[in-house]
C-alpha cells in the first residue's frame, strides 16, 4: 500500500467463490474493462447450462452485495469525461522499446520524458488540439494528440514516431502502435479523471474525505503529541568546555519515548534496551530490544525531521515511507 494507489486501476481480478479453501469452491475471474466473468476453465456447456449459468450470475449482479474494501484503494471506472482535454501524458514504452528501429538501428527511447506535459497547440493547421514531445533516438519528435469520439481513444499524429518502424513489421511504426494499444496514463484538464489502456477512471483526490482514499494512508497514522514541538533533528551544535554540545531534539523525543526510565510510551511501547544507531549504514536511528516481556520485540525506529513546513504534501510524505519500510517487529 502506497500513498498513490488511488491513481493506479484494477482491470482484471480473480478468486474462489467459496469461502473455504479452493478444492471445495471454484475460480472466478471478472475483467472490468470490458465487463467479462468467467467461471473455471472454461468448460464446455449445453445452450441450457449456459442460460442457466448466465441467470445465477444475473442473480449475483442484482444482489448488490457489498463491495471489497480492498478495490476502494484504486480509482474507479467512469464514463467517457465532459472535458476529455489532456494535461498530462505517460506513456509506458518499458515493454515496447527494443521493438522499433530507426535508420536501420535499434531506436534508444529516453525513459526519463515518457511523462511530459501536454500543451494546447493554437496553429489552426497542426494535426491537432493538443500536443507534447518524446526523445526517441537521441531526437525530440512533436507528437500531437486529441480524443476521438468516433474511435472512443485518443489519436496521436507524429510524423517523426511514424518514420521508426517495428523490427518484425516495417508497414507497422509507433504512432501506429501507440493507437493500437493505447499504451499511456492521461490526466485530464478536471483533475477528476484518468485515462489508462484505452478506459477512463474517475480520481478520487480529496484527501480531506474521512471515507475517501486518504483513509487507508491516514489509517496508518498515529498523532503523537509533543511532536510538533520538535524545531530539529539533532539540534544546533554548540561548544561548551572545549567540547561540542549540541540538543538532539529530535532524537531526544525518541530516547525519552521509548525507554520505560526516562517518560511515558508515546509510541505505545517501551523498551528496556536502547541503542541509538545514527551511522552512514545504520538499519534505524534507533534499536530497541525487550526480551523480558511475553512478547518479545526487536524494533528499528526511524527518526526524521524536515526544515519549513512540509504540509501534508505526497513528495514529503515518501521522504518517511522508506526509512519507515526498515522497522520490523518480532
Amino acid at each position: 500500500m502506497f500513498m498513490g494507489e488511488h491513481l493506479n486501476v484494477v482491470t482484471r481480478a480473480a478468486g474462489y467463490i467459496h469461502p473455504k479453501a479452493a478444492a471445495d469452491g471454484f475460480r472466478r475471474a471478472v475483467g472490468f474493462s470490458r465487463s467479462r466473468v468467467r467461471d473455471g476453465k472454461g468448460n464446455d456447456l449445453s445452450a441450457q447450462q449456459y442460460a442457466d449459468w448466465c441467470g445465477t450470475i444475473d442473480t449475483q449482479l442484482d444482489a448488490a452485495a457489498r463491495t471489497a474494501s480492498i478495490f476502494t484503494r484504486f480509482a474507479m471506472p467512469d464514463k467517457v469525461p465532459a472535458d476529455t482535454t489532456p494535461i498530462n501524458i505517460l506513456v509506458d514504452m518499458v515493454e515496447m522499446g527494443d521493438q522499433f528501429v530507426a535508420k536501420g538501428q535499434s531506436a534508444a527511447v529516453s525513459i526519463e520524458d515518457l511523462c511530459v506535459s501536454v500543451e494546447d497547440d493554437a496553429d489552426p493547421k497542426a494535426p491537432g488540439r493538443f500536443r507534447f514531445h518524446l526523445h526517441v533516438d537521441g531526437e525530440e519528435h512533436p507528437v500531437w494528440i486529441d480524443w476521438n469520439a468516433k474511435k472512443s481513444k485518443y489519436w496521436l499524429v507524429s510524423p517523426g514516431l511514424s518514420r521508426i518502424k517495428t523490427k518484425d513489421n516495417p508497414k507497422i511504426s509507433l504512432t501506429r502502435r501507440l493507437n493500437q494499444l493505447q499504451p499511456f496514463r492521461i490526466i485530464t484538464r478536471d483533475l477528476a479523471h484518468t485515462y489508462v489502456g484505452g478506459d477512463f477512471y474517475r480520481l478520487d483526490l480529496d484527501l480531506t474525505d474521512p471515507k475517501g482514499a486518504a483513509s487507508l494512508v491516514l489509517d496508518l497514522i498515529t498523532a503523537i503529541p509533543g511532536l510538533g514541538a520538535v524545531t530539529s533533528e539533532k539540534g544546533e551544535p554548540g561548544r561548551w568546555s572545549g567540547r561540542l554540545l549540541g540538543r538532539w531534539l529530535a532524537f531526544e523525543f525518541l530516547d525519552k519515548a521509548l525507554r520505560p526510565d526516562r517518560g511515558p510510551a508515546l509510541f505505545g511501547a517501551s523498551f528496556p534496551d536502547l541503542v541509538c544507531d545514527d551511522l552512514q549504514d545504520e538499519v534505524g536511528d534507533f534499536l530497541g530490544l525487550d526480551e523480558a516481556s511475553t512478547s518479545p520485540a526487536a524494533v528499528a525506529v526511524a527518526g526524521k525531521w524536515k526544515t519549513g513546513n512540509p504540509g501534508v504534501s505526497a513528495s514529503a510524505f515518501t521522504t518517511y515511507v522508506p526509512r519507515a519500510s526498515k522497522i520490523w517487529r518480532i
